[in-house]
């Protein structure tokens, strides 16, 4: 397959497919398929660029010692899948596969990942509105000036961020004012771009409030928390009768790696692996997404075994076809 020397980018529209409703009936498994493709062409990419850098890489680096591992697991990544149809209810399960679960370079772990937390997400969110009428749904995007260090820029935000959250403690004691304490409970996820002028690191969070947050006030307070960016912006949800719309802003931050050039993913990669993404609170807090990637299997119920093989240049064929299991 021939590598392109300037990424290879991802659309998020693809993990919106992912969880559409009625997304794994069977007829909707070609275009399923054409998702995970696209999504394992750029995780072929992107182990390349894994390979070239551990050849060229000091053998003495922890850095390297680790890719070395990631590599071993994505080299096997997606290679096949293994679906399971319940043909009398029309349910099409991904029951068996090999994921690398390294989701900041590998997009068909990163599909897979966004899926499941977006499902944990609008499962939650029933739970936290039954029982607390009237909420308002909200996202907050937090940004900082951009910087050519991704390391030093991340944790700037993180302490920001972190900080933010210490003004909502303070002021539920009565200790202090901001405006982020009308939110009741908030979800969200570091991303990162680079578009040629420095890393931009940003948080999107979708947020629960009773009363009007005041976008100006905010502003402010962040601008002086930060002292190098006043930009933030709050939009009230789009989609309130389908929450997991929303929410899939907050759960496509790894997709959005797929807007780097591989190199630039892999450095990405190397600055924020092993470092917390996902940040909840009040409402949300204490919510655990899944980390296994395949379905669960429907019990009691008649299927046939489905196995597709991917190829490059075609994408996943079908190579088994299993008879009826009662």
């Amino acid at each position: 397959m021939r590598i392109p020397k300037k990424g290879n980018p991802l659309s998020t529209d693809i993990l919106a497919g992912e969880v559409e409703r009625g997304f794994d009936v069977l007829g909707k498994l070609p275009s399923r398929l054409d998702r995970y493709k696209l999504a394992h062409e750029r995780t072929i990419t992107n182990l390349s660029q894994v390979r070239d850098r551990v050849q060229n890489g000091n053998p003495d680096s922890p850095f390297i010692h680790h890719l070395v591992k990631v590599e071993g697991r994505m080299s096997t990544c997606g290679h096949y899948l293994g679906f399971r149809h319940y043909h009398t209810v029309d349910q099409l399960k991904l029951t068996a596969a090999q994921f690398c679960k390294a989701h900041l370079l590998c997009p068909l772990c990163a599909i897979r990942r966004g899926s499941k937390m977006v499902q944990t997400l609008v499962e939650r969110h029933a739970i936290i509105t039954a029982q607390n009428p009237g909420l308002k749904m909200s996202m907050i995007t937090l940004t900082v000036q951009n910087g050519d260090d991704l390391t030093e820029r991340h944790n700037h935000l993180k302490t920001a961020f972190q900080r933010l959250c210490k003004h909502r403690r303070k002021a539920k004691e009565g200790k202090c004012n901001t405006e982020f304490s009308k939110v009741l409970g908030y979800v969200g996820t570091y991303e990162v771009t680079n578009k040629g002028n420095g890393w931009h690191p940003h948080i999107h969070l979708m947020v629960l409030h009773r009363t009007r947050i005041n976008a100006a006030a905010l502003k402010r307070e962040w601008a002086a928390i930060t002292r190098d960016s006043h930009v933030l912006r709050i939009d009230p949800a789009r989609n309130p009768n389908d929450p997991g719309q929303d929410f899939l802003e907050v759960c496509k931050y790894a997709l959005k790696f797929g807007d780097l050039t591989p190199e630039q993913n892999l450095d990405a990669y190397e600055a924020l692996h092993g470092k917390r993404l996902i940040v909840t609170g009040g409402l949300f807090y204490g919510l655990v997404i899944p980390e296994k990637l395949t379905d669960d299997p429907l019990e009691g119920l008649p299927y046939f075994d489905l196995l597709y093989k991917f190829i490059a240049g075609s994408g996943y064929n079908l190579t088994t076809r299993e008879a009826l299991h009662d």
